[in-house]
């Protein structure tokens, strides 16, 4: 089922983030590495990386953390569905196309594409963290400590890079953020396009669509985490009666339920395409026989 959802957050100093430690988390590095987490990675691929690094995208996230100011945003993050219509490779195709449009060659980013499984284990939900810094690339050669520095307006470059506030919610009424939503929807649904797939999806709210029924509840990692703990070893009868009274559980079965009505309405839709085209045969194959019963008619006539 082709799904929408597109989420962006950011780290800070003051409230304790860390980039590098969010780098080795959306890349399975670290303390995230060689566990059960990392099964889901399928590429983790960085760019637009300054000089100062020598390629080495942890050394930039690293200097991040250390170099930027105590109240400094030290990554931004879009955390991005992706579609199990298309290939992993075409919606990797579609993460750097995204990559190109927005941050182009002035923000440094590292993105990672996971595919974990549903909660019930039996779909896949594949999805991408891009990750990166809102200093701007211009072109100046600095040091690792200069690139974090405050800006210097009159001379660039005996400062830092410029912030951009283009994502902040803040600058024009968050309209960076919103065309960047939207802008992920027409690349998805172009790509549906060229590959034939008849589905479109929409960054637009159920509400501005004029669609009357509730938005899906959303459930928190903590929650997540929890769910899957207390239900590790229960019984197909113990879960259902745990789901009975889990906020988790029943958020999971009206999810299972929308699916299988989802699946309900293709096999209908497809019935009905199957129907119009045996009318459609049977006409034309009615016509055809009138066709040939009116020759053979004529010819009669004119023999006679």
């Amino acid at each position: 089922m082709a799904l929408y959802s597109f989420s962006a957050s950011t780290g800070s100093k003051s409230g304790g983030s860390s980039a590098r430690a969010h780098i080795d988390y959306i890349s399975r590095e670290g303390k995230y590495k060689n566990t059960k987490s990392e099964e889901d990675l399928i590429i983790v691929e960085s760019g637009n990386l300054p000089k100062f690094v020598n390629n080495n995208p942890s050394e930039f996230w690293k200097s991040a953390d250390n170099k930027s100011s105590a109240n400094a945003t030290v990554y931004r993050d879009f955390r991005l569905s992706l579609q199990n219509e298309l290939s992993i490779n075409d919606n990797i195709k579609l993460v750097r196309e995204f990559i190109k449009s927005e941050l182009a060659d002035k923000h440094t980013y590292t993105f990672a594409v996971h595919n974990t499984k549903t909660l019930d284990g039996k779909n896949t939900n594949p999805h991408v963290h891009i990750t990166f810094s809102d200093t701007i690339n211009d072109g100046i050669n600095r040091t690792k400590e200069k690139h974090f520095s405050r800006v210097n307006k009159k001379y660039p470059e005996r400062g830092g890079s410029e912030k951009s506030r283009y994502y902040h919610t803040q600058t024009n009424k968050g309209e960076g953020l919103k065309n960047a939503r939207e802008n992920w929807a027409n690349l998805v649904n172009a790509k549906f396009k060229e590959n034939g797939i008849d589905k479109i999806i929409s960054h637009l709210s159920l509400k501005k669509r004029g669609i009357n029924r509730e938005s899906e509840q959303k459930l928190s990692s903590k929650e997540v985490d929890i769910y899957k703990r207390e239900t590790k070893r229960l019984s197909p009868e113990q879960l259902e009666t745990y789901n009975q009274t889990s906020r988790v559980g029943q958020v999971l079965e009206m999810r299972e339920a929308k699916q299988l009505a989802h699946k309900m309405d293709e096999y209908q839709k497809i019935r009905n395409e199957i129907k119009a085209y045996k009318t459609r045969e049977s006409l034309n194959k009615k016509s055809a026989q009138k066709a040939r019963s009116g020759s053979k008619r004529g010819r009669n006539d004119m023999e006679r």
